[in-house]
């Protein structure tokens, strides 16, 4: 990992992003409001049953599309038949299955049985025996100091807590206390802003946090939150404030753009700081991040050869450079412009053959450091679980193995990366029997791991899967 921080930067953006989405009618890409601002119509504003509506809708706030989640919660909330689960001492009376039952009417949960019993029904019964059911006592006996029920629910409660005591939940819900609920809390400027997609699309795609990163969000939360707290340190807003506009500003804005083209560039109010570069975050929280090259887009369009030329996919055709017959894919191929690389210049993703391997070693490493080493073959479902990452290769071990570990070489990534980004490939799609002929008996896992790299797209191909690398929409 390396990345670099532009305090400086993030201080010029903050006041346009705030006063855009505060100060303006038209908000941010003709957005002011925030999916949990609208009021459910059964409850009133302020009161305990809308209190308990935000606290156990936000709990439950992870890898989830917002509007779907909010608009799940009012449907529930305003439904007599399900409208009980926001009752802490009704949810610890009713047995798992009515609770499972009522949440997946609208689609509150969407992993059931985790999000019913592992999360909803444990934050409610903590609230009954430490809070008598009531979320405002815990921000009593905090004084009502934001700060204070930060370190209380990640310290003293936070086994109690599950899910609303982490990094991005429980800084949303503080936010939304005060912001939503209008229940004023001290010290809201010292909570570290919610990272979450959007907030990590947006501070890398301004380039206020800037070079190249393969992992978690969670591997950068810190980061992101620290050059938002220490431009804010000079500035007459503090960070909570620009969760809004940035998110907005992703979802909107950053979201929609691929290969360097962005189509909202003229309606958003921070273009001009906009940088060109690799900036892909999946479903699953897993950043790809190579911004270190500045992409001279116009350059290329007009037939001037770049030094920086790195781009994966045509910027004329929308095709791999490696199978378009366009003129500049043709020179680019012969070596006209990759003999225009200085030494002292880092390669680009696809003539660097271990480009997938060091993605591959990020999140095998992740995985291991957040303690989610266990895995499952897509094609037969069999567990297998990682044990560690080396220079050299991935180490696994199999369900019912006799074979202490096994490992993966590095090779194999670097083959299948190679092959990838061949013209043989690109229209039919690789399989696992594309790999040595078929002839690797590590394939199943290998493959299940390259899955989750976040420029890898899968196909279903009968009862296998075709790889891709991915572009801006599927083929």
């Amino acid at each position: 990992m390396s990345l670099i921080k532009d305090v400086n930067k993030t201080k010029n953006v903050a006041p346009i992003l705030f006063k855009s989405f505060n100060d303006s009618e038209k908000g941010i890409f003709g957005y002011r409001e925030m999916p949990e601002d609208l009021l459910p119509s059964s409850i009133s504003e302020g009161s305990l049953e809308h209190l308990m509506f935000i606290t156990m809708c936000t709990s439950i706030d992870y890898q989830r599309d917002a509007d779907q989640l909010w608009e799940a919660g009012r449907k529930t909330i305003d439904d007599d038949a399900t409208k009980w689960i926001y009752d802490p001492e009704s949810v610890i009376s009713r047995s798992d299955n009515e609770l499972i039952t009522a949440m997946n009417k609208y689609n509150l949960s969407k992993k059931h049985e985790k999000d019913a019993l592992k999360i909803w029904k444990p934050i409610s019964t903590s609230f009954i025996k430490n809070f008598n059911g009531d979320p405002r006592n815990l921000f009593e006996k905090s004084d009502y100091d934001a700060q204070k029920i930060y370190y209380n629910v990640k310290g003293r409660y936070k086994r109690y807590f599950p899910y609303l005591s982490g990094n991005k939940i429980l800084s949303l819900w503080i936010r939304m206390i005060n912001d939503v609920l209008h229940i004023e809390l001290k010290n809201i400027d010292k909570i570290p802003i919610p990272v979450d997609r959007h907030i990590a699309r947006a501070t890398l795609r301004l380039g206020l946090l800037k070079g190249t990163y393969y992992g978690d969000i969670s591997g950068i939360f810190q980061l992101i939150d620290s050059v938002w707290a220490e431009a804010c340190e000079d500035l007459p807003y503090y960070r909570l404030q620009l969760d809004q506009p940035l998110w907005h500003l992703s979802k909107h804005g950053c979201t929609h753009k691929k290969n360097n083209y962005c189509p909202r560039k003229a309606k958003c109010p921070v273009s001009d700081y906009c940088i060109d570069g690799e900036v892909v975050i999946n479903d699953k929280g897993f950043i790809t991040l190579n911004t270190n090259h500045k992409m001279n887009n116009e350059n290329i369009k007009l037939g001037k050869p770049s030094k920086d030329y790195n781009y994966r996919w045509c910027p004329e055709t929308g095709l791999l450079w490696t199978s378009c017959n366009c003129s500049q894919c043709i020179e680019r191929r012969k070596g006209s412009y990759t003999s225009k690389i200085q030494s002292n210049d880092s390669p680009t993703d696809i003539e660097d053959p271990e480009f997938l391997w060091r993605a591959i070693k990020q999140y095998v490493a992740q995985r291991i450091k957040d303690r989610k080493t266990t895995m499952y073959t897509k094609s037969q479902n069999k567990r297998f679980w990682l044990i560690s990452e080396t220079s050299s290769y991935i180490r696994i071990k199999r369900e019912k193995s006799i074979q202490l570990h096994e490992d993966i070489p590095k090779s194999d990534f670097i083959d299948i990366w190679k092959d990838l980004n061949g013209p043989k490939y690109i229209s039919k799609g690789y399989t696992q029997k594309d790999l040595h002929g078929g002839q690797n008996r590590h394939t199943a896992v290998t493959f299940s791991i390259l899955s989750d790299i976040s420029f890898i797209e899968t196909i279903e191909n009968g009862r296998g899967l075709k790889y891709y690398l991915k572009k801006d929409k599927k083929r």
